[in-house]
């Protein structure tokens, strides 16, 4: 079984890509064929090649590749071409080179200062980023290998784009592994490593978790702005950091609509100001008659007479 990976599903001319080749029946020094084709390509397209042909070797992993470093006069048109690439006996597999008139790397954010020409190729760029996710979503990378209890390293039939282990679910005879622990991934070689040799006829589940994660997570990295630049993981991991937490805070207007059903303090009596009117409320014992006066009448009525308390009506 012999098939062909791409370590990425598009680029910008200028840019580089992998080419991996691998037969999981082949013999290290075996050599396999491939062809580059496109409208208009030619190997003066491509950086120090002076063919659109040739042949990779495997090696120890049953795999081999080789790098090719586009230039930026690939014949992209004002937006992409399809680069085909092609191997007897597999299916083949394609790139979009964007043209560098139409896309800037997503990894460059629009600044305030930027021409219309330059906040437009960004853009394209980051648009190229969201298709390509999207392209990604419905694809599964996923591969299970049967173990031969000698060897502790396994080539994986899918490109290798990250060495971070979480983004990869392994599972050994149904017990998942732990991705801190149990195995390791070689971009080199486009294989997992176990940190110890599987027992013989052991089940290896391996699944790629890279496309939707992955490229979101890059998304997210590269454009998103919480505070500073995010354009390490650790900034992200900071930025939360400074965030409260929504459990034990209200936000301004949270806190606004809950002071909107309350009075104002100048027309209110604080709790401390209520006990104290209430100690000097008068008792029965205090008065000896009760009159029902107006306010006017109350006003010229002279003298009030202490032992009589008056009830004042408007």
């Amino acid at each position: 079984m012999a098939f062909l990976t791409l370590n990425t599903s598009y680029i910008a001319a200028g840019e580089t890509f992998r080419l991996i080749i691998t037969d999981l029946e082949g013999n290290v020094g075996d050599t396999l064929s491939y062809t580059l084709s496109g409208t208009d390509l030619t190997p003066s397209n491509f950086v120090g090649e002076s063919s659109l042909s040739g042949v990779v070797t495997l090696g120890n992993n049953k795999s081999g590749f080789k790098d090719f470093i586009t230039s930026i006069n690939l014949p992209t048109g004002e937006e992409y071409m399809t680069l085909t690439v092609s191997s007897p006996g597999m299916n083949n597999i394609y790139l979009k080179i964007y043209s560098v008139n139409h896309y800037l790397t997503p990894k460059t954010k629009i600044a305030l200062g930027d021409t219309f020409d330059v906040w437009r190729k960004k853009t394209n760029g980051f648009i190229a980023r969201l298709d390509t996710l999207e392209d990604s979503v419905s694809e599964i990378k996923s591969q299970t290998v049967i173990a031969d209890g000698i060897n502790s390293e396994y080539t994986l039939n899918f490109p290798v784009t990250g060495l971070d282990t979480n983004f990869y679910d392994v599972n050994i005879d149904g017990i998942a592994q732990n991705p801190n622990l149990a195995y390791t991934i070689n971009d080199v070689n486009n294989s997992i490593v176990f940190s110890e040799v599987p027992s013989e006829g052991a089940s290896i589940s391996i699944i790629h978790k890279y496309e939707i994660s992955n490229i979101a997570r890059n998304i997210v990295r590269t454009w998103g702005t919480i505070t500073g630049d995010l354009s390490d993981q650790l900034d992200l991991t900071y930025a939360l950091d400074l965030k409260a937490d929504k459990s034990t805070t209200y936000t301004e207007t949270e806190v606004d609509d809950m002071l909107t059903f309350y009075a104002l303090a100048a027309d209110t009596y604080t709790k401390a100001q209520t006990d104290t009117l209430l100690d000097d409320k008068p008792t029965s014992e205090d008065y000896n008659n009760i009159v029902k006066i107006t306010q006017s009448d109350y006003e010229t009525l002279s003298p009030k007479i202490s032992t009589t308390l008056y009830i004042v009506t408007p």
